[in-house]
């Protein structure tokens, strides 16, 4: 019988990997990861966010969401910002040292709730609605579990039971012991019947495991604990293949590489005479598949490599060693070791303002650099990022749940956006008991056209639509052909004469090409 048992552990236990170097990490991730968690007791966000960012920068892994516990969250705290990412935080505010804060990538679309409990910090996150996240941290200060357990099975109860879970954060429980309490086995028994599983099944600080991370997931996954020295707590990673997700991908951070030597050689070959003779609005459709096809041609979809993705720019290769030497002092390793332990702390203290001092000449110099330039946009865009005031920007996903599929709502919000003049128009006649024709022959204007009174407009020319072009700005998005600002400056010297043609014909016909109409 204890045979089985033990083959029933196996069956339903998840891989997790202890790993001493964080460089480690990225050589154990599946090459099918389509979703990536950490979580961390980060002690104070507002003490060790930086050191949390070089490490991450370490690892060279990019997660799509990272919870964070004991932040240290009072009314005054202002969230430190991330670049590629949402932040979100608990207000509740339990004892000094509560409170949980998430990072979620911003190519997720992402609604945040914050269930209230007397015992814990929650933050619940549904991305894409499909899958639920539960960042928690639960203070050891309370000792009773009831009170907690019966919060956690409400909140699991409540979620759709359609959707992928994870339950994250640090909840002060050991769960590896070897002889587990009563409220241990309580704890577990109830994640297992919500179908939730451990992918963190290794101690996370000291001997014991205190940081979980439970997945309810039909496929196995890998939890890995990665040995950091930002707090006494260790990092906890889990990772779902796109096996155990299904439909849920992963959206790539990519790039579109353009050769713009080979477009220019292109429309330079072109022969534009047949197109000038043309004297109908609708030759921009011909005008449109020249630059396109040499675009198609010439262009070429890349992935962003992790190593490539900077999170803060002050981050140093050098600041990423100070770190690592700060980890190998093995402090931890050896607490009665006086001489240890005072190395550590001073290496520490001087790493710690090593960061802060690479952070503050980064900032100073941004603010310099923008000040010199007499942008005011980017000073105060660079003012935001500094203070951390730059809001989520992320996809808003209610509209789409009005109906039974996201084709359906949209029409529906269509329909309603594209009658309500209609609608106001006849509301405004049935207050008035009026029809439109006698409230029109009722309505005089001083600014009226006289009769016979008509409006011109000159025709353009190529210098004009030049200096349209010059005036684009660069950090301007691409349009619906992915022409960027800055492309289309390169190419205005072959492009400007035929753009002027079409807008001439435009002009002079009343007629707006079909082909650059939004459908």
């Amino acid at each position: 019988m204890h045979d089985f048992y033990e083959d029933i552990d196996k069956t339903l236990t998840m891989k997790c990997h202890s790993l001493e170097r964080l460089e480690h990490c990225n050589e154990l991730l599946p090459a099918n990861v389509s979703f990536m968690v950490l979580s961390l007791n980060i002690r104070s966000i507002q003490h060790n966010f930086d050191e949390l960012l070089i490490t991450l920068k370490r690892m060279e892994i990019y997660p799509d969401v990272i919870i964070l516990s004991e932040c240290w969250l009072n009314e005054n705290t202002i969230i430190p910002k991330m670049t590629g990412y949402d932040s979100f935080s608990t207000k509740k505010i339990i004892n000094k040292s509560g409170g949980v804060a998430a990072y979620v990538r911003d190519v997720w679309s992402t609604s945040v709730h914050e269930p209230l409990c007397d015992e814990c910090n929650c933050l619940q996150l549904i991305i894409n609605d499909k899958l639920t996240i539960l960042g928690i941290y639960r203070s050891p200060s309370f000792k009773n579990l009831s009170t907690f357990l019966s919060f956690i099975d409400a909140s699991l109860i409540n979620i759709n039971a359609r959707h992928y879970i994870i339950l994250a954060g640090d909840i002060n429980l050991d769960i590896c012991c070897s002889t587990p309490t009563d409220q241990c086995s309580e704890y577990l028994c109830l994640m297992a019947s919500h179908q939730l599983l451990p992918a963190i099944t290794l101690s996370t600080r000291g001997e014991a495991c205190l940081d979980h991370i439970f997945i309810k997931d039909k496929s196995l996954s890998l939890g890995m604990v990665c040995r950091a020295a930002i707090t006494d707590h260790d990092i906890c990673l889990v990772t779902m293949t796109s096996e155990s997700l299904g439909s849920f991908k992963l959206p790539r951070r990519t790039t579109l590489k353009t050769n713009k030597i080979g477009i220019i050689n292109d429309l330079k070959s072109v022969d534009w005479a047949k197109f000038y003779n043309v004297v109908d609005p609708e030759v921009a459709s011909l005008f449109d598949k020249i630059p396109k096809t040499s675009m198609h041609k010439n262009s070429r979809t890349i992935v962003i490599n992790r190593s490539q993705r900077s999170m803060k720019p002050w981050i140093t290769s050098g600041l990423m060693r100070c770190q690592r030497n700060k980890l190998h002092l093995e402090s931890k390793k050896k607490p009665e070791d006086v001489i240890c332990q005072i190395t550590y702390k001073r290496y520490r203290n001087y790493l710690t303002n090593l960061q802060k001092r690479h952070e503050t000449n980064y900032e100073t110099q941004l603010l310099k650099s923008n000040i010199e330039s007499g942008n005011s946009k980017k000073l105060w865009k660079s003012i935001k990022q500094i203070c951390n005031m730059s809001k989520n920007h992320s996809t808003p996903i209610e509209l789409t749940k009005n109906h039974p599929d996201s084709v359906t709502s949209l029409n529906f919000c269509n329909q309603y956006f594209s009658n309500i003049g209609r609608t106001l128009a006849d509301h405004v006649l049935d207050n008035l008991n009026v029809l439109a024709t006698s409230l029109a022959s009722d309505y005089t204007s001083s600014n009226a056209p006289t009769k016979g009174s008509s409006f011109f407009l000159q025709p353009t020319d190529p210098y004009e639509v030049s200096k349209l072009i010059d005036n684009l700005k660069n950090d301007k998005p691409p349009g619906l052909d992915a022409f960027s600002p800055s492309l289309i400056k390169v190419i205005k010297t072959y492009i400007t004469g035929p753009l002027t043609h079409i807008f001439n014909l435009s002009l002079s016909s009343g007629v707006f090409p079909h082909c650059w109409k939004l459908r």
